[in-house]
């Protein structure tokens, strides 16, 4: 992968201690993040295989990242989506601001994104919940925005969930170039309560 079609040439991250935390480093230049590839449905091989992505986009669902960045980076951190659709379930930094973003198989998008950006190096809990008809985003447990959007069907069941970069339209998409502690996703929308005990229990990692 890191040197096939044309894409450039990738580096895998590497593991280091963060102020006395693992995490993941992507602050090298060209590094690529990690990349879960899911079970394809086969109708009479394969067809009902159990690692699949847990939700699509029309399924209620959630994701929680405990990340810093070291400056005003821009990118992917964590990504639910198809390899060959454009439709996709994202949390990114854009110039340090953390967001929230969907894209369903109709174009349609919601994208949120915090006013401020982050301080450099300082971490941070980011999170994200969607369900039909309301999607909302959260920075260290504070909303930062909320979306009103019933999505359009776009299956990401047997198809992919990546850490600190995306793949879409079977292209490589820039990672945020930052550390990743950790993070966890799933199926369904949390309480706020129920939110606010998993964001805790990601900063403490």
């Amino acid at each position: 992968f890191n040197t096939a079609l044309d894409m450039g040439v990738f580096v895998p991250p590497v593991m280091r201690t963060v102020n006395g935390r693992k995490a993941i480093d992507l602050t090298a230049p060209s590094t690529f993040g990690l990349w879960c590839r899911k079970v394809w449905v086969v109708p009479g091989l394969e067809p009902n295989p159990r690692n699949v992505v847990p939700y699509n986009i029309t399924d209620p669902h959630f994701a929680i990242v405990a990340v810093a960045v070291p400056a005003a980076t821009s990118g992917i951190v964590f990504q639910a989506s198809a390899a060959d659709g454009a439709y996709t379930s994202e949390l990114a930094f854009d110039a340090g601001r953390p967001q929230a973003r969907w894209v369903d198989s109709s174009g349609v998008s919601v994208v949120l994104t915090s006013p401020a950006a982050l301080a450099p190096n300082a971490p941070a809990v980011i999170s994200f919940t969607s369900k039909a008809g309301a999607q909302q985003f959260r920075v260290n447990s504070a909303v930062q925005g909320s979306g009103t959007v019933s999505f359009a069907s776009s299956l990401y069941g047997n198809d992919q969930l990546l850490l600190g970069s995306g793949f879409i339209s079977h292209f490589p998409r820039d990672g945020f170039g930052g550390y990743l502690f950790s993070a966890i996703t799933g199926r369904g929308t949390p309480s706020p309560a129920e939110l606010q005990v998993l964001e805790r229990y990601l900063g403490t990692t």
